[in-house]
């Protein structure tokens, strides 16, 4: 997924780990909300576009690495 998207279909497990360390598949389905960065396994869904690009969670995640970085205040864990 590369932005944020709202499942207007189906139903599905999702793997979020990435972005909540979980290592649990969460289950989706309709109006329930798949964020950048989270990796579909099981059926498919239809997705409608919520927050794309710059504004995405995994593009805010890397503006924060990025800010740390660069003030050199080390990063959270």
């Amino acid at each position: 997924m590369y932005s944020k998207r709202r499942v207007i279909a189906g139903r599905s497990v999702v793997d979020e780990s990435m972005l909540t360390r979980e290592s649990l598949p969460v289950y989706k389905e309709r109006d329930l909300t798949v964020s950048a960065g989270t990796v579909e396994w099981d059926g498919p869904l239809k997705l409608e576009a919520t927050t794309a690009g710059s504004m995405s969670t995994i593009s805010k995640i890397v503006r924060m690495m990025a800010c740390c970085s660069f003030l050199d205040i080390g990063c959270p864990r």
